[in-house]
């Protein structure tokens, strides 16, 4: 058996992008064997946090909730779970604690991307269309506390799913120790085509910089 950690709003049945990205690693992972127990959080939103992220700003802005450790730890005995897969977040800390108290169950991350590179593109985005809202000493630091950031957090995992090939081999250069492309498995109904002139559509969150971006490129291209 194995546990999946995620915030309890990656583990919804319906959504956007991160919930269909969760489902497909789900069920990618079922249909290899894995019986997966859920063990679900959430963030605390406290005001001294969110005045040191005013202060120094983050790309990602995300803590380890208190009383997760203890909930992953009482799973793990409870399930006799020999992997956990983290959704999309993981935490250094509480990733120490379990390898020391569980040396021999596997931890995995299940990437959702990268957040450093998504910033990079779309800090590169902002400057050339004049609409930064960083200033470049701001935006230079939180890149690369983040960059810190993503290689402490896989620093004591044993594995990293992606979801594709550019971010396997961004994964090397974080470090992390074993790596895998999970191709995407469309589990949706297949649309029908009812193609309309001079209209383009698109399956993607268009407020995420990448995706909105790699449009124009083709369009240009086009």
């Amino acid at each position: 058996s194995a546990l999946i950690v995620a915030h309890h709003n990656v583990l919804q049945l319906t959504g956007g992008g991160v919930q269909v990205c969760n489902r497909e690693y789900m069920a990618s992972l079922e249909a290899a064997g894995f019986q997966l127990w859920p063990v679900s959080y959430d963030f605390q939103s406290r005001i001294f946090s969110r005045l040191a992220n005013r202060i120094f700003p983050k790309v990602t802005k995300v803590a380890e909730p208190p009383g997760l450790f203890q909930k992953v730890h009482s799973a793990v005995r409870r399930t006799n779970a020999e992997f956990i897969f983290f959704g999309m977040n993981v935490f250094p800390e509480l990733s120490l604690k379990l390898r020391r108290i569980f040396p021999d169950v596997r931890q995995v991350l299940l990437s959702h991307g990268i957040e450093s590179i998504d910033f990079c593109i779309e800090q590169q985005i902002r400057r050339r269309t004049r609409t930064e809202n960083r200033y470049r000493p701001v935006a230079a630091q939180m890149l690369g506390r983040e960059l810190f950031d993503e290689v402490e957090q896989r620093r004591w995992i044993d594995a990293v799913l992606t979801l594709s090939p550019l971010d396997a081999e961004v994964e090397k250069w974080l470090g992390s120790r074993r790596i895998l492309w999970v191709p995407r498995t469309i589990m949706e109904r297949r649309l029908e085509a009812q193609p309309v002139d001079q209209r383009v559509g698109c399956v993607s969150t268009l407020d995420h910089s990448p995706n909105s971006n790699g449009l124009l490129q083709l369009f240009d291209a086009l």
